[in-house]
């Protein structure tokens, strides 16, 4: 299926790893153009390292923070300056810091609300500028299936994620006579850095081996297996494409029916 986007200019955020930079490879093999970024120059290196053998002309990698508003706004100069304006933005972020209610602080909700979801709607506004101009863009958030089924030990991300999911959603409406989707991506038990690390810190807690933690997670989806990122980079790409452009203001699982119950 040809999803006509070749040649759009696409920025994936949180892009050198995991199911950001399964976005980078599934959009360039679409012939997107495709700027991303991270925090860590070495997660940087190592990305574009694995895509030596893409045409170079097609990628433009940086490392920026994206809570780093002046250079965030520094890198899309750049990328407008390389190929124009941004028409599909991937806004993906690692998810913040572990923890039951009980066990966080004020400090610890303003960091995660910094960085999961000021960060997003500030660097959107900018992106937003480029796509009414135009009148077309794609925006996709990367959130988690805790906004359907949180999880005790995320909550901060049971209540970062669930503001970005309604905050798109209102975008979704308002940006619609503009020829601009705007959807969420709910990924499951994905296997990705983070979650092995998330399994690891619970096996600890619950005094047992990271293998058997493992094993008790995947017995809890439907599939009997932990996700791809890949498996959410194909619906992301959809989701970027024409063939989608109908779809907006939607909050969809790539979840291996992991999450019970109707998602509305």
């Amino acid at each position: 299926m040809d999803l006509e986007i070749s040649n759009k200019v696409a920025l994936v955020t949180a892009g050198s790893k995991g199911i950001g930079f399964a976005c980078v490879q599934a959009l360039l093999a679409e012939g997107v153009k495709v700027a991303f970024c991270s925090r860590s120059q070495d997660n940087i290196k190592a990305a574009l390292q694995e895509l030596s053998d893409i045409d170079q002309n097609m990628i433009f990698a940086k490392s920026v923070d994206t809570q780093d508003i002046a250079a965030m706004q520094g890198f899309l100069t750049e990328i407008r300056a390389k190929w124009g304006n941004i028409e599909l933005l991937v806004a993906n972020s690692g998810g913040p810091k572990p923890g039951t209610v009980l066990e966080l602080d004020n400090a610890d909700y303003q960091k995660a609300f910094e960085s999961n979801f000021l960060a997003y709607t500030a660097l959107t506004n900018e992106v937003l500028k480029d796509m009414k101009k135009q009148n077309y863009g794609r925006i996709i958030y990367t959130t988690s299936s805790v906004v359907a089924q949180p999880l005790a030990i995320l909550a901060l991300s049971n209540a970062i994620r669930s503001a970005l999911t309604s905050y798109s959603k209102t975008l979704a409406n308002e940006v619609g006579k503009f020829n601009i989707s705007v959807n969420c991506v709910m990924p499951g038990k994905i296997d990705t850095d983070r979650l092995q690390t998330l399994m690891g810190m619970a096996a600890e807690k619950k005094g047992i081996s990271k293998a058997q933690h493992i094993a008790n997670e995947i017995a809890e989806v439907p599939f009997g297996r932990l996700g791809k990122p890949a498996e959410i980079a194909a619906l992301i790409t959809f989701l970027c494409s024409n063939k989608a452009a109908y779809v907006s203001g939607s909050n969809i699982a790539v979840d291996g029916a992991y999450i019970n119950g109707l998602r509305l």
